[in-house]
């Protein structure tokens, strides 16, 4: 696969950024504060929330401490959205030093937002990245697997976070882009893109000079906190196959690159398919396409 190119993270007020593209490794393991885990926060559940109805109010921008009663106990958080922009919801468990294997369900019953992010491989606690519309929005945090028990040992904290856009990139995808008729990237070398229906392919006409370039190619989603499952492709305008790889094949990394050396010149098409489930459309699907070519004269 080689190197694939990087999407700089949108720097924070103090300089550091909302994120790290650099997803090859998970952590080298949990952090140990020496601290009661319910302790760390200025905010704890309040049982029974197990519903929407009896959810335990989250303020925003304050994290949160719960604890699971049994493998079966639901936790539900409540928060309202008052302004359009980027919201962030993270649930740590793994990091802290939990034993809880999680899965979070964020809501928004008016809006009609329903979506699923669970911990796996290289991701082992949850987040979520997403342009999200004002309204009352709810957090529900169980355990997944059958060996996942309650007590001491398992717990997690919650945060839900107004945030910057997770990457700059020059340009937006503009629909309709199929495989008949791409977007022309010209001089831009990223995109940002969504999912915007089942199935979405969205495909981009690349310019190749002549020198034999290397073309690297990256799809930033899941890193970021984003839920899209992305397969990455480039073909010539023949029909030829260049290289295909997607998430599931993505290997050491989180979402899916493709390193090619030796492009001969002449107008490539690089598609950015979707793979999730006929569901998997809307505000938490989005994703972040960089390109570069190098060794060029």
């Amino acid at each position: 696969m080689g190197c694939p190119p990087t999407l700089e993270p949108v720097d924070d007020k103090d300089g550091d950024t909302d994120a790290d593209t650099d997803v090859s490794a998970p952590d080298s393991g949990p952090d140990d504060t020496g601290l009661p885990p319910l302790v760390r926060c200025a905010v704890t559940e309040v049982e029974p929330n197990a519903t929407t109805t009896d959810a335990t109010a989250l303020p925003r921008e304050v994290r949160a401490c719960g604890q699971f009663t049994d493998r079966f106990d639901v936790d539900t958080w409540a928060f309202e959205v008052v302004q359009e922009g980027w919201l962030g919801v993270e649930v740590d468990a793994y990091a802290i030093g939990s034993e809880a294997d999680i899965t979070v369900t964020l809501s928004s019953p008016g809006l009609g937002l329903t979506v699923v992010a669970s911990s796996w491989g290289q991701l082992p606690d949850a987040r979520l990245m997403l342009p999200a519309q004002p309204g009352p929005y709810f957090v529900s945090i169980r355990q997944e697997g059958s060996r996942q028990m309650g007590g001491e040992d398992y717990f997690y904290e919650v945060l839900a976070s107004a945030s910057k856009p997770p990457v700059e990139t020059d340009i937006r995808e503009a629909e309709p882009n199929p495989l008949g008729s791409p977007q022309v990237l010209g001089a831009a070398r990223s995109v940002f893109g969504d999912v915007d229906a089942s199935a979405d392919e969205d495909w981009f006409a690349l310019e190749v000079p002549v020198g034999l370039p290397t073309l690297r190619l990256a799809v930033v989603a899941e890193a970021l906190g984003s839920q899209a499952d992305m397969a990455l492709v480039v073909r010539t305008v023949g029909g030829t196959e260049l290289g295909r790889t997607s998430t599931a094949e993505a290997g050491s990394s989180i979402d899916p690159s493709i390193s090619l050396p030796s492009v001969d010149a002449g107008t490539v098409l690089i598609g950015v398919i979707a793979e999730g489930r006929p569901t998997d459309v809307g505000a938490p699907y989005w994703y972040a396409l960089s390109v570069s070519l190098e060794g060029t004269p």
